[in-house]
């Protein structure tokens, strides 16, 4: 079984400046893989996109700063960002995998996985996932997540008390 150590940091803008991000991620351009976790206290309605942005995973901050870039006039939001820590190359993936599924149940426990959208804003507010691992790149994946840093334990409050240590099973 692989373990993986997320270092979560305090959370940022979506509109500040990329270099301040990774600056706090304290990570390279070929990192990887980085979750990204909305804070629901800080989301807004209106025309920006509001309740249904999700949790998200990249396989490195590039991917990242692409889908800041590209959604920069539709997002307004504080954000959490966890970054996998040491990952060896060839276990890159099984991390990504990992990652993938835990936003899913981030997702999940926040009501954001609905399978019908909102009447009337189906049309007007597609997800919002460009640069995203949208499907996980392997359907086998076990491994154990241990989360750390500055933020976790300000995230997992607002996610119905997520454990610091949790185990992903998809066989």
């Amino acid at each position: 079984m692989d373990k993986f150590r997320i270092r979560w940091v305090d959370s940022m803008h979506t509109g500040d400046d990329f270099e301040l991000i990774l600056q706090a991620l304290e990570v390279g351009l070929d990192e990887g893989p980085i979750i990204s976790v909305p804070r629901r206290a800080a989301r807004r309605l209106g025309t920006k996109a509001g309740a249904d942005y999700q949790a998200l995973v990249f396989e490195n901050p590039d991917w990242l700063g692409a889908h800041l870039a590209e959604y920069r006039d539709q997002l307004d939001h504080e954000i959490w960002l966890g970054v996998c820590e040491g990952v060896p190359r060839e276990k890159r993936q099984d991390a990504t995998v990992a990652l993938w599924h835990y936003a899913k149940l981030i997702n999940e426990l926040a009501g954001r996985n609905r399978k019908l959208p909102r009447p009337g804003r189906a049309c007007s507010l597609a997800p919002l996932v460009y640069g995203a691992v949208e499907e996980p790149p392997a359907e086998c994946v076990e491994a154990f997540l241990e989360q750390s840093g500055e933020a976790f334990e300000t995230m997992a409050s607002e996610y119905k008390n997520i454990p610091a240590n949790i185990l992903i099973s998809r066989a």
